[in-house]
């Protein structure tokens, strides 16, 4: 069976399914108009599992022995079809040959009228190549699902002078079962071998791993017969074979010049592959990929991965030798020796020494050994031996410097990514952060002073390179899983693209297809887009030096990290990991008390004396809390504070907080406004007469502390100023969305911002997401009813931004959900105070956009598993976690908007129906 998986999805079947065969239809049944035959010969077709540039694979039933089989069709009938027909001809030839359950059977061959076709066994199973790839890709697609980082990590983890790799091996089970794996190829082949066939072609996307384990090696097509005059297809001097796995005598002498211990180099290249998660020899061009081959040794594999035993990656490196007569002399050899790393016993392989490692550079440099030679002999000649020892002295001490330099950098290197890290962890900008904001910056500029000796030590070694690649790729990162990610984003795109035609055509037609199938296309084509720009700004197309030596290739990559990551760390930017932006909160924090405090001890008297005044607020707050100040008392009672480190300083004058203007809106420049709510005791869920209610909205009562929690969703406008950019969909400034015009400003409420993105917001602002308990509390503002503002649809109208007329309007009809039936004037979300507060003062509650919570949702409420005062819930905290959401949006219907309603997505989703509020603890930073 060939290396390819069954596809799966839209697309896999252009013409549609094989049609259904009745009984006893004849074998010759064709498609009308020819295409696909739903029988070759005694087979019939059920489904294709893959197709490469000269033939097709498919998945078929034996009619005389009712088993499945997979059928290998020849389909090349252009130019080189002769040559191909003859390696087809020739794989069934040398397949039949061979008996041995690790090499793939050919059970039969024929001609049909589509092609020459070969029938094996059906292998259900996966590639190694697959297994690699899954294994090299996983952390990225994790990343491409959360996306906070929204792509690859560009951080590289330096231990012992290398960077390790997250591919590869990390277990001893991985260690254990790969070298179970290659043991059994390795006697696979060795049974070829003996049979005379050289299959010449080994690499990981030509062994099969079956459900149970078992490898199995595929294609024989360019294999050479040893014992047969003819056997061999190609001339001497052609090259046949996958560049990346070609044994340096392939490249020297072409086909004629392979035996078994070419198979054994190709094996040594995939088990360096498959340990390490990158191959021996990489290049740009096929070239310098030969030249590589041919003449450079390959990094030892423990350099890449130190979970790599030693006796192991001696028996790869000895699979690797390039003189033919230093490798192990057959498959079997190589076989036993991994046999004994499993078994823990000394291998038979010993590394290269001194003398083979001097007598190999001989070999490869001729003209550069017999002078050095020559010189040799004429200082020995000249009794010159006490200045050759001075100068092998110095030399040392020269190796000497330039490896504390290296180290130097690599040090740097680490004292960068430290810098990166501990930035994040420096929030927020309060007195408890200035002193280790101070050590940050000390540190940083004394890094800083450190750039132009790398730059120096950069150009160096630029000046040494042999070539340029085209995509800048982060050093640990894979170039190969890069390009396949950016190929696998464009081809979702295209996909979603053709969708969007599809449904453009159907309107055109007067046959529309569901508004819900426009919105979801329209989400996830915006989805790909913003992830394409994040790889894109990660990944850019540019030109950088590739060096001959994969050593110095490292040396230069980690270099060029240090240099750009010094550079960005001296970017005039804000809001980046910058020294400007440290400076920036290092000021904040410095001044932060005296501008909440100092400044505003008047407004703090007032509010403690008229706390102090009701029991129920007596020693809530026992003195002013630093990065809040107090507004006063709203139209409902309760007290504001203004969140000052969110505010913009130059829209107050003095002791003017200028929060409002004189409509009581909401000022642009305004901050974060909390209300003081006094907690207590409240029945959480939902009665079971209440329409709409779900089962899991279980009513118990819960007890809450007192706490602070938003006044209004957070805007585009904070967001904006504490983040440095808008991630907005319908953003500030926007005037046409779906079918209408807009007016979108920076007072309407921040979307498209996942639960990882607001608990970065907040955390940056000593702030957090209030939990599903206190939203509850907090939106229904002292009201048991249905909603805030009563228990019927109709007590909501004039009162918050819901699914209505205008909704219809602007997105057109949503399959599951019926409109209000009135027009609020809100096609999407308005700005966050347009409409009605509750009993509490708070807007935006049961509309507008939905909002995150803190924690995890749980099916039901758990019984007796929340914390006492804020009420979060207790549970375990899952990999990928569906957070809970609450409220409904412009694009709910009232029922989904109540105050007990609850629903999870993931915690990476963006969509901009989606926003948040935060809240705060009493006595918290």
């Amino acid at each position: 069976m060939p290396d390819s998986k069954p596809p799966s999805g839209p697309g896999t079947h252009p013409e549609g399914p094989p049609r259904e065969i009745k009984p006893g239809s004849p074998p010759s049944t064709i498609r009308e108009g020819g295409g696909l035959e739903e029988w070759i010969g005694p087979y019939r077709i059920e489904r294709e599992l893959g197709r490469g540039g000269q033939g097709v694979v498919y998945l078929a039933r034996d009619s005389r022995l009712n088993r499945q089989v997979a059928i290998k069709l020849l389909t090349a009938l252009g130019p080189g079809s002769e040559a191909a027909g003859q390696r087809f001809r020739r794989e069934a030839e040398v397949a039949s040959r061979l008996n041995h359950p690790g090499i793939c059977p050919v059970f039969d061959m024929g001609q049909s009228r589509s092609g020459p076709y070969l029938v094996m066994p059906y292998l259900e199973g996966e590639t190694l190549a697959e297994r690699n790839r899954n294994r090299s890709r996983a952390g990225l697609e994790s990343v491409v699902v959360n996306l906070e980082s929204g792509g690859l990590s560009t951080a590289s983890e330096v231990s012992s002078g290398v960077a390790r790799t997250s591919a590869g091996i990390t277990t001893h089970e991985d260690l254990h079962a790969t070298l179970v794996l290659m043991e059994s190829v390795a006697r696979a082949l060795h049974a070829a071998h003996e049979a005379g066939i050289v299959h010449r072609d080994i690499k990981p996307g030509n062994i099969m791993i079956t459900r149970g384990g078992q490898p199995v090696v595929l294609d024989f097509g360019l294999a050479q017969d040893e014992s047969s005059e003819n056997g061999n297809l190609t001339r001497t001097g052609d090259l046949f074979g996958t560049p990346p796995y070609m044994a340096p005598e392939q490249i020297e002498g072409g086909a004629s010049a392979s035996d078994r211990r070419t198979d054994v180099w190709s094996l040594g290249v995939t088990l360096y592959e498959t340990l390490t998660g990158r191959r021996p020899f990489e290049a740009p061009t096929r070239a310098l990929l030969f030249r590589q081959i041919q003449t450079i040794e390959p990094i030892e594999p423990r350099r890449h991965n130190p979970a790599i035993p030693r006796d192991l990656s001696v028996a790869v490196l000895c699979a690797l030798r390039k003189p033919r007569h230093e490798r192990y002399a057959s498959a079997e050899a190589f076989a036993e020796d991994l046999a004994r790393v499993r078994r823990r016993e000394p291998v038979l392989a010993r590394p290269a020494g001194p003398i083979l490692r001097l007598r190999r550079w001989r070999e490869r440099n001729p003209a550069l050994a017999w002078s050095v030679i020559s010189a040799f002999l004429i200082l020995l000649a000249g009794g010159l031996v006490a200045a050759k020892l001075a100068a092998d002295a110095e030399f040392a001490k020269s190796q000497a410097l330039a490896e504390r330099d290296a180290y130097e950098r690599l040090a740097d290197l680490g004292l960068l990514e430290d810098l990166s890290r501990e930035f994040d962890a420096l929030w927020p900008a309060t007195r408890a952060t200035v002193p280790g904001m101070r050590d940050w910056l000390k540190r940083a500029e004394d890094l800083q002073s450190r750039l132009p000796t790398h730059r120096a030590s950069l150009r160096e070694l630029q000046l040494q390179a042999v070539g340029v690649t085209s995509r800048r790729v982060a050093p640990g990162d894979s170039q190969e899983a890069v390009e396949t990610r950016f190929a696998e984003l464009a081809s979702e795109r295209a996909h979603l693209a053709r969708w969007n035609e599809r449904i453009g055509a159907s309107e055109a037609e007067g046959k529309p297809l569901p508004d819900r199938m426009s919105l979801e296309v329209d989400a996830r084509l915006a989805g790909i887009e913003r992830i394409l720009r994040d790889f894109e700004s990660r990944y850019p197309l540019e030109s950088l030096p590739t060096l001959g030596a994969p050593e110095a290739q490292w040396r230069h990559d980690r270099l060029l990290e240090l240099v750009r990551g010094l550079e960005r760390l001296a970017v005039d930017d804000s809001y980046g990991r910058t020294m400007v932006a440290m400076k920036r909160r290092l000021a904040a924090g410095e001044n932060h008390a005296a501008e909440t405090v100092d400044r505003h001890a008047a407004r703090w008297d007032k509010c403690l004396e008229s706390l102090a005044a009701e029991e129920a607020m007596k020693g809530v707050i026992p003195g002013p809390i630093e990065g809040l100040i107090p507004i006063g008392r709203n139209a409902q009672g309760f007290f504001e504070f203004l969140h000052w480190p969110s505010h913009d300083a130059a829209a107050s004058a003095g002791a003017d907080l200028q929060v409002y203007d004189q409509d009581g809106r909401l000022r642009p420049g305004a901050g974060i406004v909390l209300i003081l709510l006094p907690g207590g005791s409240f029945q959480m869920g939902s009665p079971a007469d209440e329409a709409g209610r779900d089962a899991e909205e279980r009513l118990h009562t819960v007890t809450l502390a007192p706490f602070l929690v938003g006044k209004y969703e957070v805007t585009q406008d904070q967001w904006q100023r504490c983040m440095g950019a808008n991630p907005s969909e319908l953003f500030a400034g926007k005037t046409e969305a779906g079918r209408v015009s807009v007016s979108i400003n920076g007072m309407h409420p921040v979307e498209s911002v996942s639960w990882w993105d607001v608990r970065d917001f907040v955390r940056r602002l000593g702030l957090e997401l209030p939990t599903e308990a206190q939203w509850e509390y907090a939106a229904r503002g002292g009201s048991s009813a249905a909603w805030a503002f009563g228990s019927t649809e109709s007590d909501l109208e004039g009162k918050v931004n819901l699914f209505d007329a205008s909704g219809r309007e602007a997105i057109g009809a949503l399959e599951a959900y019926t409109p209000l039936p009135w027009n609020d004037g809100f096609a999407f979300h308005a700005s966050v105070d347009a409409l009605a507060p509750n009993g509490y003062g708070l807007y935006g509650i049961h509309g507008n956009v939905s909002e995150w919570c803190r924690e995890q949702r749980r099916h039901e409420y758990p019984p007796n598993s929340v914390v006492p005062g804020d009420g979060v819930q207790i549970g375990e905290f899952y990999l990928t976690p569906r957070m809970v959401c609450r409220d409904g949006s412009w694009i709910h219907p009232a029922s989904k908007s109540r105050s007990a309603t609850r629903y999870s997505l993931p915690a990476s989703t963006k969509e901009r129906f989606l926003g948040f509020r935060v809240a705060r603890a009493l006595g918290g930073r």
